[in-house]
């Protein structure tokens, strides 16, 4: 894959990845953040069309129902479509995983645009739905794929560049994110209809909350102070060293002196390991 130059985000840009996080984190089911995803995007990642492909986890190949779309028509006929026929055909199906796991990619780094045109899958699958263009991610989870998503532009539009990939980049974390947080929503209904104590109907009905709860929760066990809950806070949310220093009008380095004593009191090696240990739908449990 090749490398992204190094991009620089406006303000504007920033704020508006800021709401659009915001709007997936509040998204309350995996259909809420699906449609975030495809169509709240179109903000800060423009295209003219987009789709989302679920995966069945046994055998890796598209599952048969559960497509979305964004500005697809019939996304059913396209869904029975390529699940029938046009997924042999789609030389996505050969990418080498995990190299293309969880990072955003042209379909251009995969196959060259005049040798994708010259083939069946797009002269028949995706030419009649006007997509030329497509900037697109496999989202892997414990080394299952759960799903594919592609942002698609016409031929006619600019291709995607480097600020789009690494908006999309920034994003994948997130996105991965909301999708645990909603089977951990489905989890914690389910216990809650087995008469759970101590489980309010406000923290089953907001995802926001249970962020909250899980800072908390992370506060009372490492004895975290004040400013280590905002930074833990910020982490959750994905916020880079430079964001939080920005939000909390901190040095980076103050910020790394903070992130290093939190890592020692949580005993996590890195911010992912963080995220992840907070995350899990053990921790809440333990």
């Amino acid at each position: 894959m090749s490398p992204v130059k190094n991009v620089q985000l406006t303000s504007a840009t920033s704020k508006k990845i800021w709401r659009f996080l915001d709007s997936l984190y509040a998204s309350k089911s995996k259909t809420e953040v699906i449609k975030c995803l495809l169509e709240e995007s179109t903000r800060i990642i423009p295209h003219e069309t987009a789709m989302y492909i679920p995966v069945d986890l046994v055998t890796g190949a598209p599952a048969d129902k559960g497509y979305m779309g964004h500005n697809v028509s019939d996304v059913e006929a396209v869904n029975n479509a390529y699940s029938a026929h046009y997924y042999s055909k789609d030389p996505l199906k050969f990418l080498p995983l995990p190299s293309f796991a969880n990072k955003a990619f042209y379909v251009s780094e995969v196959v060259s645009t005049p040798k994708l045109m010259d083939i069946e899958f797009y002269q028949d699958f995706l030419k009649p739905l006007g997509v030329a263009r497509i900037l697109a991610c496999a989202i892997i989870d414990d080394g299952h794929s759960m799903c594919g998503f592609g942002f698609h532009r016409t031929l006619g539009q600019k291709d995607f560049g480097a600020k789009e990939k690494t908006i999309l980049n920034l994003l994948i974390p997130h996105i991965k994110n909301a999708f645990t947080i909603c089977d951990i929503r489905e989890r914690l209904k389910s216990l809650e209809r087995n008469d759970r104590d101590g489980i309010e109907e406000d923290f089953l009905q907001d995802s926001i909350s249970f962020l909250k709860s899980i800072i908390i929760t992370a506060k009372e066990r490492y004895n975290l102070s004040g400013r280590e809950v905002e930074i833990v806070s910020l982490l959750l949310r994905g916020a880079p060293n430079r964001l939080i220093a920005e939000s909390l009008c901190l040095a980076i380095p103050t910020v790394k002196e903070h992130l290093g004593s939190i890592y020692k009191k949580a005993k996590a090696s890195n911010r992912t390991a963080l995220v992840a240990m907070l995350l899990t739908p053990r921790f809440l449990d333990s």
